[in-house]
């Protein structure tokens, strides 16, 4: 994690170092989890890797202290990155579904937001986090486009 991402997690966490800890661990959760999904993780100890880190993420003294509402939301990102999965090859509906379906993990960044700092700050949060990480995701789609033209 680079300081630049701690430094958001703690403006998203209203400060609150062990909030921030635990996003910056979902976040690599959720991305060893995609790359395993996607193939992107070819030898067994990046597999490994990834699982290991779900006793640490849903370990986290920040998780359990706020296990009710967090667990939840858990299900409900595994459950909209399961369905992104199945729509990926439906037709035109299904795939613009799937594309924002695979930022389901933002779900829990904002749960965090709103345990931390309330509705209002949940919605301060809530468009800036959606648009970087849609924005991540497409980087080198619009690379390659802006090379092209």
């Amino acid at each position: 994690m680079n300081e630049t991402d701690h430094e958001r997690a703690l403006r998203i966490c209203c400060g609150n170092e062990s909030a921030a800890q635990f996003l910056c661990l979902w976040a690599q959760y959720c991305h060893g989890v995609d790359d395993i999904v996607d193939g992107d993780t070819k030898d067994a100890e990046g597999v490994i890797h990834a699982f290991a880190l779900a006793p640490i993420v849903y370990g986290h003294p920040f998780f359990l202290e706020h296990i009710s509402a967090l667990r939840v939301v858990a299900l409900l990102v595994s459950n909209m990155y399961a369905d992104s999965e199945k729509m990926k090859t439906g037709v035109g509906w299904m795939k613009s579904f799937a594309d924002v379906y695979r930022h389901a993990g933002n779900e829990m960044v904002l749960a965090v937001a709103l345990i931390c700092g309330g509705y209002e700050h949940m919605r301060a949060v809530s468009f800036e986090q959606r648009a970087t990480c849609y924005d991540t995701q497409h980087k080198d789609e619009r690379e390659a486009h802006e090379s092209i033209g």
